[in-house]
């Protein structure tokens, strides 16, 4: 029907309600967009904040390790199913923050261990304690 063409008010409510619709339809993938891109960042700000806080090994360097080094940010799914790891933050969309040393979930687990540099728990802390910065860098409000 052209512009010009006499419309009546039904015709006008039902145009209104589909240009509406058209108008929330792009800006919800406008917010998908930004919340995957808000995702990735949180992980790698998570990867990044956990890897700070790991126990670092002191002593001879043959026996220690490279907890800090093994972080990793990845996509990991086998038969549609998240890869169960050692210390993982599982995020939204199969992203996962992953320590790789074989020895990550003891180090993580043992709060007992006497760590001279960092600490036990040192992923589920960075989640708890970054949460509200999380939430704000995967709403966009935070380019951490």
């Amino acid at each position: 029907m052209a512009k010009w063409q006499k419309l009546n008010d039904r015709d006008y409510f039902h145009r209104g309600l589909q240009e509406v619709s058209d108008n929330l339809n792009k800006e919800i993938a406008k917010i998908r967009t930004r919340t995957r891109r808000g995702l990735v960042k949180a992980a790698y700000h998570i990867a990044g904040r956990a890897a700070e806080r790991a126990p670092l090994y002191v002593g001879d360097k043959h026996q220690g390790g490279n907890l800090r080094g093994s972080v990793r940010v990845r996509r990991d799914t086998i038969n549609g199913e998240i890869v169960p790891e050692t210390a993982v933050a599982g995020l939204p969309n199969d992203l996962v923050v992953v320590f790789e040393e074989k020895y990550a979930a003891t180090q993580h687990e043992h709060v007992e261990f006497d760590h001279k540099e960092g600490e036990a728990k040192y992923l589920e802390n960075t989640l708890i304690d970054e949460q509200d910065r999380l939430l704000k860098i995967i709403g966009g409000v935070d380019n951490a």
